[in-house]
């Protein structure tokens, strides 16, 4: 069984990884590395995202992402209960995209 390498990975997955037997090689990411990961998954998440068949697939690709955007969110000295605060009131401001308002420009006058 062909297994993805050299990325990064949940928390849990190293004791998961040795449960199943194996020897894990595995480096600690701190920092802009860790950003740099980070960012690299939220990518990694989108395109399986786009690639996911069902909706329910693609809601567990979004919780990926999410987590991915909550851990950076994290590094940046920020907890996640803040960082949907933040959302949150852009929401209340500005609202969402819930009503798909496309922007084309101004019609000239």
């Amino acid at each position: 069984m062909h297994r993805r390498t050299n990325k990064l990975i949940r928390d849990k997955i190293p004791d998961i990884i040795r449960a199943d037997g194996r020897d894990p090689v595995i480096t600690v990411l701190t920092g802009d590395r860790l950003i740099e990961a980070l960012q690299a998954k939220m990518i990694e998440e989108y395109n399986e995202y786009l690639e996911a068949d069902t909706p329910h697939e693609k809601l567990i690709e979004l919780a990926d992402m999410l987590e991915a955007i909550f851990c950076i969110a994290h590094e940046m000295g920020t907890h996640e209960h803040d960082l949907l605060q933040m959302c949150f009131k852009k929401r209340e401001q500005h609202g969402a995209f819930l009503k798909g308002y496309y922007y084309e420009g101004d019609k000239e006058k």
